[in-house]
């Protein structure tokens, strides 16, 4: 595959959340979403096993300061996001993007 065949990488959107609207993406992520997993992260190169965290766990964890970061792992409108929080000096950062997962085509060139 030549670099003119590479697909363009999805955009990502970035956002500084204060404490309610990080608890109201925590409420939209449960009550509007397919949860498909969350991963959190409590210091460099350290996180949950995959599938053993929950929303709550992540939003506790967060807020208690015992983790630097998660990630939101979830299906809206049809499309799989990927939510990433970490904590900075400034307050939560969220770092938000949405996946295209391609298939393989049935006539690799």
């Amino acid at each position: 595959m030549s670099d003119d065949d590479t697909p363009p990488l999805p955009p990502l959107h970035h956002a500084l959340l204060d404490d309610t609207t990080l608890a109201a993406l925590f409420s939209d992520v449960a009550g509007c979403t397919q949860l498909i997993e969350v991963v959190i992260k409590y210091a460099h190169h350290v996180q949950t096993p995959d599938g053993q965290a929950t929303l709550a766990d992540a939003q506790q964890k967060l807020a208690d300061g015992t983790a630097v970061g998660a990630q939101l792992r979830y299906i809206h409108q049809g499309d799989q996001w990927w939510d990433t929080l970490m904590r900075t000096p400034q307050g939560m950062k969220l770092v938000r993007i949405r996946h295209e997962f391609t298939r393989p085509t049935d006539n690799p060139a």
